[in-house]
């Protein structure tokens, strides 16, 4: 038998291998979903979120960045927020604000009031209807994931350039520690993924695909 007709009896094996194990699958996650549609168990996702912009009296964050993301979520200066001096805050949302700060930020949704001095620190911290001073606040959090009975069911996914190197290095560590001696697909990886499915009549392990994740030369 020649090396292409093993390859290509190889891969239809797979191919048949992962459409039983599909069809197990979907055959047991519908009948739980079934059952908790019948049994009235169907329960809220659970949901997380980034910590948000980090916001609090003392310390540093460049207001030209917070500025850019009221752009990215599509907010107008004078519908949705105010960006004046801080007299000019003050008289708006008749707060007593830091002498020494330059810059104030009035967000109407949510709620919140943020003045900056020349350097970028973070003086004065107001929300809440009515004001109240606070110590921290994550502006614009953003869901990260939402889990359904153990299963990821959405997720936003991050630009590779903004995940660390050291933190990609690591991932690669953790999932395949044959990474670097294979071209990013583990042939026996999803061989042995195939099997442990078709073994477990369910999806109880993965065989992931790594490659945008190799680290530059």
């Amino acid at each position: 038998m020649s090396r292409s007709t093993q390859i290509l009896l190889l891969v239809a094996c797979l191919c048949l291998s992962l459409g039983v194990a599909g069809f197990f699958v979907v055959n047991a996650l519908q009948e739980k979903i079934n059952t908790r549609l019948e049994k009235g168990w169907v329960l809220p996702p659970l949901e997380l979120y980034s910590q948000g912009i980090p916001l609090s009296p003392g310390r540093k964050f460049p207001l030209a960045l917070v500025e850019a993301q009221l752009e990215k979520r599509g907010l107008r200066g004078g519908r949705d927020y105010f960006l004046e001096s801080i007299e000019a805050c003050g008289e708006l949302t008749k707060l007593s604000l830091n002498d020494s700060a330059e810059r104030c930020l009035w967000l109407k949704e949510p709620a919140l009031v943020v003045t900056w001095d020349a350097e970028g620190w973070i003086l004065d911290l107001w929300k809440g209807t009515p004001w109240a001073p606070a110590v921290s606040h994550g502006l614009f959090p953003q869901l990260i994931t939402q889990f359904y009975d153990g299963q990821p069911i959405l997720q936003e996914n991050t630009p590779l350039d903004e995940i660390p190197l050291n933190c990609r290095l690591a991932v690669m560590a953790i999932e395949d520690r044959d990474f670097l001696e294979h071209s990013g697909v583990s042939a026996t990886g999803i061989l042995r993924a195939v099997i442990r499915n078709v073994r477990k009549g369910r999806w109880a392990e993965a065989a992931a695909n790594l490659a945008p994740f190799r680290p530059p030369a």
